[in-house]
Order: C-alpha cells, then structure tokens, then sequence
C-alpha cells in the first residue's frame, strides 16, 4: 500500500503540474515568453561578434547578465507557477524578484559542476585508445550522463525550491541535506516520469522517424517546425519537474480534528 500511494502521489504530481501549466494563459504566455527570450540571448551570446566596443559589451557584460537573469527568472517561476490562487502577473514579478536568490544558492552547485568536469576530462585525458573505447570509457560516460543529467540538475531544483520557500539563509544552512533529498525516490520517480513524458516525445520528434515531403524549402520548414516542438517539449519536460517537484515536496496540511 506505501508504494501505490506513493506512486498515485507522483502520477498526480506530474499530471497537476502539466495541468496547471496550461490552465492559465496568463501563466504560460509568462514562462513561454522567458523561455523563448532565454533562447534569443542564448543565440545572439552565441553568434555576436566582438570587432566593435559595442558588441564588446553586448558579449561579456549584457547578454551575460540577461541570460543569468531570465534563467533563473524561470526556474523560479517553474517553482512557484503550481501555487493555487496566484496570477500571472504575481508570479512574474514574483520570478524576478527571487531569481537572485537562485542564483546564490547555486553558486557552490555550479563550482561542483565545474570541478567534476574537469575531473572528468583529466580522467577521460588519460584512458588510450582501447579503454576509451571499452569499459573505462563506457563507465565514465554513463557516469558522466548520471551526474549531469540526473544528479546536478535535480540538486539544482531542490535548492532553488528550498531557496523560494526558506530564504537564502535556510538553504545554506541545510544546503547539504537539500542536496541528499534529491534523490530521495519521490523525487527520482517525478523527475523521471516528467522527461518520459516529455522529453522521450521530443527525442522521438527530432530522431525517431525521417520525413520526405516537398521540395528542400518544404523539408527545411519541417525540419524547423520539428525543432520548435522538440525545443518546447523540453522546456515542457523540465518546467513541469520542477513543478511537480514543488507540489511533492510542499508541507502538507493536516486537517483539524475536532
């Protein structure tokens, strides 16, 4: 009985997360919005070139401080967008107002980040050619999968829902206990089940089938229009875990017996 009610707890998690998201137009226009600017900065940071001071400035100083502010801008909102009762415009200037704490409480998250890549290049720098490509690489490419794709980012999730709730302070001081819950299996189970919803139909979407219609102008627009969708089925896939996150987690109200 424990795991079915801990499974119906997660399915309906992840289903009232989806829900929620879409329920209010207000609230997916708002992180739609910051998710397709996030990806604007993400592209101008990427292609501007540095010949003028303008552009100089625009490489290292704007498109930097943007993208930190509207990332964290959404995870924010991705925390907070499950709240019953709430507008958007609320949660908007509610996702700008805690996006900097966000960004502090991930600050030695994203140093581990660093020092475990680069412990990951040192260790793959030393393996030749056969262990590169026998068990010694295999291990230390899975290993890397875990750590990057599982273990830091529900790590990052759990601090940031920690950091909206508690304050700067709280997070800090149980930072390593918040980190641990993480992988507590509720939390595996969501996060797990949100990517298979979503990001297996985006990774399906981009590589699962080959189109042929049209002409090459035809092709290209479809090619486009599949990134699109796969692009948003991913912000889908991770918005919606970190607000079934916030709905496993949040404390929960006894009823009050008389």
């Amino acid at each position: 009985m424990p795991h079915k009610t801990m499974f119906t707890d997660i399915k309906n998690a992840v289903v009232n997360a989806e829900r929620k998201l879409f329920a209010h137009f207000g609230t997916t226009l708002v992180a739609l919005l910051l998710y397709v600017f996030l990806l604007a900065v993400l592209y101008a940071f990427l292609t501007i070139g540095e010949r003028t001071a303008t552009q100089v400035i625009l490489s290292l100083l704007v498109l930097p401080l943007l993208f930190v502010i509207l990332f964290f801008s959404l995870q924010s909102l991705g925390v907070s967008y499950t709240r019953v009762g709430v507008n958007a415009t609320y949660l908007l200037r509610r996702a700008l107002s805690d996006c900097w704490k966000l960004l502090i409480v991930s600050l030695p998250l994203i140093l581990l980040a660093w020092l475990l890549h680069y412990a990951y290049g040192k260790a793959t720098g030393k393996l030749d050619y056969d262990q590169e490509h026998g068990w010694h690489g295999t291990t230390l490419k899975w290993l890397w999968l875990f750590v990057f794709c599982l273990a830091l980012p529900l790590m990052a999730m759990h601090l940031w829902i920690a950091a909206v709730r508690e304050g700067i302070g709280a997070t800090l001081r149980g930072y390593l206990g918040h980190m641990a819950r993480a992988f507590a299996p509720r939390s595996l189970a969501v996060y797990v089940l949100a990517w298979i919803i979503n990001g297996l139909l985006a990774y399906v979407l981009l590589f699962g089938f080959k189109t042929q219609f049209g002409g090459p102008w035809a092709e290209l627009m479809l090619l486009g229009l599949r990134i699109a969708l796969a692009a948003l089925l991913v912000f889908m896939a991770w918005f919606v875990s970190l607000g079934a996150l916030a709905e496993v987690t949040a404390p929960k109200i006894e009823p009050v017996t008389t």
